[in-house]
């Protein structure tokens, strides 16, 4: 009994794994969790459209650490039901965040890919 409450307690205290350090994956694996990111995120995922090559870099946070963004451009239906045209997205590695332009009213993905 004490055996069975010792392993439940510590599968417990398991946290969540870390995000991969992008320089263990290769960029094809980047670019996988990026779509996924940028899908999850669109009011039509089936109708999007990545458009030209995604490229990672490295870039800086606001608090000056260095972290790994996936940047593209993704097209696909609003809820209208029409195209909303190209627009440019970051995907930033570690901290899991998408960002596309024309969210919020400002350009938030080219800010990131600039």
């Amino acid at each position: 009994m004490r055996a069975i409450l010792a392993f439940l307690l510590l599968a417990a205290c398991q946290t969540a794994a870390a995000p991969p350090i992008t320089s263990e994956i290769s960029d094809q694996q980047a670019f996988a969790m990026a779509r996924r990111a940028v899908l999850a995120t669109l009011k039509d995922p089936d109708s999007a459209k990545f458009i030209g090559m995604m490229t990672r870099r490295s870039g800086m946070d606001s608090f000056g650490t260095a972290e790994d963004i996936v940047c593209g451009t993704v097209n696909a239906k609003n809820s209208f039901g029409g195209y909303t045209g190209p627009r440019i997205f970051a995907f930033r590695m570690v901290k899991q965040i998408v960002t596309i332009d024309g969210d919020s009213g400002f350009a938030a993905g080219s800010s990131w890919c600039t």
